[in-house]
């Protein structure tokens, strides 16, 4: 099975900058991303794949649920790796070195680096990712802030919370200036930060943006919703770490109350 994924991802790389067309007279259909995940999942024989993908070509470009479903079929982050790597090469062509769409191969890459536990690699695509941004959109926007947060994931990784930190206080900061304190869009910066403080050990730093994620859900949710449940959770054990009993005691009875209607909603 490995043999035949390693020449799948050779036959795309090979066929992938020469597409053909769909609809075109005498042209077969190229093959799309979910039916030829179908083929080589259903076991089809090596020759037969490479045949299929020889006459139709294919019609997507590898994203990271691509690189996945390569590695749940037993391909070696490697290979997904060179199809990335083939991506921003045909990117960079079409579209500009300096094209917006830059960023997304970078982040692939970033990510594929970032698996296999090259925090150097990872580093350096993340950030010519946040670069990429930073010059078409701006400093200020919500494409930096999410490309911050993948940029401080490799130092989550290496438990360097100091300096993830930075990086993720500057993306919260942003969705903020963007959105205000209870933007939905605050939802995937806070959980990073709330995140971080935990597992660093730094309830202090946690409590307020605790505080902070309780109110963004309130909003979305509702006060009774059971999706509060976790940082409810979180921040009753957080508040009695800093001793603060009333409180957390405060906190349990609403997740009490919260558990309780969620069990007998009627």
């Amino acid at each position: 099975m490995m043999k035949a994924i390693s020449h799948l991802l050779f036959l795309f790389l090979t066929f992938n900058s020469c597409r053909p067309i769909p609809g075109t007279q005498g042209t077969p259909e190229p093959l799309g991303e979910n039916e030829l995940m179908a083929l080589v999942g259903g076991g089809v024989l090596p020759e037969n794949l490479v045949a299929e993908i020889r006459d139709r070509g294919v019609a997507f470009h590898p994203d990271d649920y691509f690189g996945s479903q390569l590695r749940n079929a037993g391909a070696d982050p490697a290979a997904a790796e060179a199809a990335y790597e083939r991506e921003l090469k045909v990117t960079a062509e079409l579209d500009g070195a300096q094209s917006a769409n830059m960023a997304g191969p970078f982040q692939s890459l970033g990510r594929n680096a970032l698996i296999q536990r090259d925090y150097a690699s990872a580093e350096k695509f993340f950030f010519r990712a946040v670069d990429v941004n930073e010059k078409v959109f701006g400093e200020g926007s919500d494409k930096v802030a999410y490309s911050l947060l993948d940029a401080s994931s490799v130092y989550v990784a290496q438990k360097d919370y100091a300096k993830a930190e930075t990086y993720l206080l500057r993306a919260l900061n942003t969705e903020e200036s963007l959105h205000g304190r209870e933007g939905v869009d605050l939802l995937m910066p806070l959980a990073n930060v709330c995140a971080l403080y935990d597992k660093w050990g730094k309830p202090d730093k946690l409590e307020p943006y605790n505080r902070q994620m309780i109110a963004v859900l309130e909003k979305q949710f509702g006060a009774n919703s059971p999706q509060l449940v976790s940082t409810l959770t979180s921040e009753a054990h957080t508040l009695r770490s800093l001793g603060r009993p009333k409180e957390a005691t405060d906190v349990e009875n609403r997740l009490a109350s919260i558990r309780s209607a969620t069990m007998n909603p009627h």
